[in-house]
């Protein structure tokens, strides 16, 4: 089991990886998702986005490109479309000084 703390999701997503019981074939998903709830926290500001408010999706999508999802960014950064792991560290360095 993962539990992962999205700053836009107010409750920790906890992801239940499928695995098999050694002596069965049951196998565990992970839990039921909040897509509207998620939806209402999200910030991305790209409206034609299928995968607003389904986070795993989301985490996916930008991982696989390099990036991270919208809600690793200030609102200000996060409308530049720039979700390089470089301005990641970049504005987060800046949100120290």
């Amino acid at each position: 089991m993962l539990s992962y703390l999205s700053p836009c999701v107010s409750s920790p997503i906890i992801i239940l990886i499928p695995t098999r019981v050694h002596s069965s074939s049951r196998v565990t998903y992970m839990k039921e998702c909040k897509v509207e709830q998620n939806k209402a926290n999200c910030n991305c500001t790209y409206e034609p986005c299928a995968r607003k408010g389904i986070c795993c999706e989301c985490i996916r999508y930008h991982r696989q490109s390099g990036e991270l999802p919208a809600c690793y960014f200030s609102k200000d950064v996060e409308r530049t479309y720039d979700r390089s792991i470089e301005r990641f560290i970049q504005s987060y360095k800046l949100k120290k000084l």
